[in-house]
Order: C-alpha cells, then structure tokens, then sequence
C-alpha cells in the first residue's frame, strides 16, 4: 500500500522500532519515517509507505515545532536524559533565562550534539563519540523562528519551539545552559507539528487501522508548501509514465514559477518534476495505480 500516515511515537523506542508494528499491519517491508526523532522523545513522524517512501527528500527540510523541558544546572554527555552527568552549575534566575531567550532567533550558526546521527567523514558521529574521539563538527545554519517560554519552574524550563529541518534542541538546551553562566540538558521533548502535519492528527502504531489512516498523495502533498499541483491532460499521461520530455500545454494548468511539481492525473500521482525556465526535469517517476 502506498501512502502517508501520521504516527505518534512513544518514549523509550527508537524511530526505526516504532514503524515495526506498522510494517506488520500492512505486511510490507517499504516503510520509512522522514526524520528521526530521539529514543527518549515523543511525537509526530510522519511515514512513507510503499512507492511513495521515494518522496522522502521533500519532507526532510520541513520546520518543526516542538515542546521541550530543559533542566538547567546540569548536563549529560548526550544532552538528553539517557546520559551519564558531566558537568553542574547554578539554577539561573528567572530574569537571565527571559533575557537569554531572546537571542534565540532568526537564523544562526548551531554545533549539533556530538551524540547525533549525523555523518561525519563517512561514519556517524555517534559512533566516534562512543570511541572517545575528539571530533571536531562543524556549524549549521538553522533558522529559529519562533521561541516561546511556557514556564520556568527551577532549574525545569519548558519551551515551545519553531525551527527549521535540521534543528537540534538538545544543542539549543545546551546553549542556553552555556548563555546563562550554567549548563543545561533536555529532559522531555515532544514533537508536535512537521511543517503542516500536526500530531494531534497521529495514531500510536497499535490504533494504525489501513483502512482509514492512510493519507493519499493528492492530500498529503497539498500541504507541502515547497510542492506546487499540476494534472497532466489525459492524452498526454503515457509521456509521464515513460519519462518522455514535458512541455507546459501538457498540463492542464500553467505552470508558472519555477520549482518542484508534483503532476496528477486526476488523484492518481504520475511523477515529481523541477521547473527551471521552460524545461522540465524529472525527479521521480510512479508508473502504477
């Protein structure tokens, strides 16, 4: 079956782990999340089934929010609950956290944690932190958009977050710890919207029924806002479908921008395809029903 679903993970299993039960319901092996959330967190993946696991490039660079509880005066070699304590601190007064979250936004340079999935010189970067390594990583652009205090309730703060793909709030707790003359760790981290997907639309693995919580491609990919639609006029499919050169009175809409573009016949998703000038270039193709 191929589709999108909205799944909530549980703490306490990997990301991979958690599509098990899924992959039994629907007795397929082609099933895939579209970004990895910690062991320790919970919340919203959002899953690819099928053909459609191919689509998975055009969810990686989705914002996310999220809400976090940060413990400031400690923190662990992880930077999340399941590390060994490395270093303390004072409890920093309410009046610092207020002014330190202010400069938490916009875009900015971030150092991910060195207990993260991230390849470095072909190897991740867990696993040369596990062998004691002195890795040095690299900076990343993320973009904060929005930062919200929910409470500080020493040394515990919560926090609502709007991010870019590719933020880690374990790095943000750690700076913050750093900022405030402190040291701080993420206790509990719930994802909680990628880009339009809410999780208050998710299911837990064992409410999963495939009857009626697939999401169809016509409907999961009106909600990225990265994709544009086109249908393809019914005479001109079997070009889609063999890859055959596009031109724009092929569709039955104009095109416009350039971009990506996800072309349907009807409901029934034909290929994604990238605009540049007049031309077009196909990214992927889905030939069956």
């Amino acid at each position: 079956m191929n589709g999108l679903i909205l799944l909530r993970k549980p703490q306490g299993i990997t990301s991979f782990h958690a599509l098990d039960e899924i992959k039994k319901k629907l007795k397929i092996k082609k099933v895939g999340h579209t970004g990895t959330l910690d062991k320790f967190a919970e919340g919203l993946l959002v899953v690819l089934t099928g053909t459609y696991t191919r689509l998975t490039p055009l969810f990686s660079h989705l914002d996310k929010e999220y809400i976090s509880t940060i413990e400031l005066g400690k923190q662990t070699d992880t930077l999340d609950p399941e590390g060994e304590i490395v270093n303390t601190g004072e409890i920093p007064e309410p009046e610092t956290i207020t002014g330190i979250l202010s400069q938490f936004s916009g875009e900015m340079e971030q150092i991910p944690p060195r207990y993260s999935a991230i390849h470095l010189n072909g190897e991740r970067l867990y696993k040369k932190a596990l062998r004691g390594e002195d890795i040095h990583v690299p900076k990343r652009k993320i973009v904060i958009h929005k930062m919200k205090q929910l409470l500080y309730n020493p040394p515990y703060l919560q926090l609502k977050i709007n991010c870019s793909g590719g933020t880690y709030i374990r790095a943000i707790a750690r700076d913050i710890g750093k900022e405030s003359g402190s040291c701080a760790y993420v206790t509990e981290l719930i994802r909680t919207k990628v880009g339009r997907f809410e999780l208050s639309s998710a299911v837990t693995a064992s409410q999963f029924e495939p009857e009626k919580d697939f999401l169809p491609p016509h409907i999961f990919i009106s909600q990225l806002c990265n994709v544009k639609i086109v249908h393809i006029k019914k005479e001109y499919s079997f070009k889609v479908v063999h890859g055959i050169p596009l031109r724009d009175d092929f569709f039955l809409e104009k095109t416009g921008t350039d971009g990506i573009y996800a072309v349907f016949e009807e409901n029934t998703l034909r290929a994604c395809i990238k605009k540049t000038g007049n031309n077009f270039t196909y990214m992927m193709v889905f030939g069956g029903k």
